[in-house]
């Protein structure tokens, strides 16, 4: 598999890991730093992040980077880049795109998430309906499908049950979004946060 290489700076990570879309929905300069961190993070615990040595510095005593300087990442595995993408997808949730206090989350509480993102299975479209989740301010069944519905399938590889005919675009149905929905919250992946309908789901932490 030919080896790619990327550079991660604070204003163009998330075009690096593949959620461009995401940039609209970062208010503030916090959030930015706050998600760029996450994400070298993540990618670092994943194994992926190449330190190029500075002049004058052995790699042994390299520091990590962040800020103006670029993290190089290594990509010879795309499904850990793509778990690395949902981490930082649902960081966009747990900020709350309006809601919530950048205060009050930390790295540590979004890499905690990692383990239960991993063992979601991009071929079933649970990978593309959590990446989603960061992308909607009502997290709703109804909501996620506008998302995904007609649009380029995030997981190509992963022969997912919800490519069009086409092979290249997602034709999963509100039904199924819902239904996914539902079996992520029975595996406490997710959770349900009110009881009428549409029905709105959270991450449990």
């Amino acid at each position: 598999m030919p080896e790619t290489v990327v550079a991660l700076t604070i204003d163009t990570f998330l075009g690096s890991i593949g959620l461009a879309g995401h940039e609209r929905l970062i208010r503030s300069r916090a959030e930015r730093e706050l998600l760029y961190e996450l994400t070298v993070h993540v990618v670092r615990r994943l194994g992926e992040v190449v330190e190029a040595p500075a002049a004058g510095n052995p790699p042994a005593e390299l520091p990590m980077r962040l800020g103006r300087s670029a993290v190089v990442v290594r990509l010879t595995d795309p499904t850990k880049l793509e778990a690395a993408a949902t981490v930082v997808s649902w960081g966009f949730v747990l900020l709350g795109i309006g809601s919530s206090d950048i205060a009050n989350i930390t790295v540590s509480t979004l890499v905690s998430l990692l383990p239960r993102i991993r063992v979601l299975r991009a071929e079933y479209g649970e990978r593309s309906v959590a990446d989603a989740m960061g992308q909607v301010e009502r997290r709703t069944a109804d909501e996620i499908f506008i998302v995904l519905n007609g649009q380029p399938c995030r997981y190509p590889r992963a022969r997912c049950r919800f490519l069009g005919p086409d092979g290249t675009s997602c034709a999963i149905k509100p039904r199924d979004v819902g239904e996914t929905l539902r079996y992520m919250e029975q595996r406490e992946i997710i959770r349900q946060r009110n009881g009428v309908e549409p029905f709105e789901y959270g991450i449990v932490l």
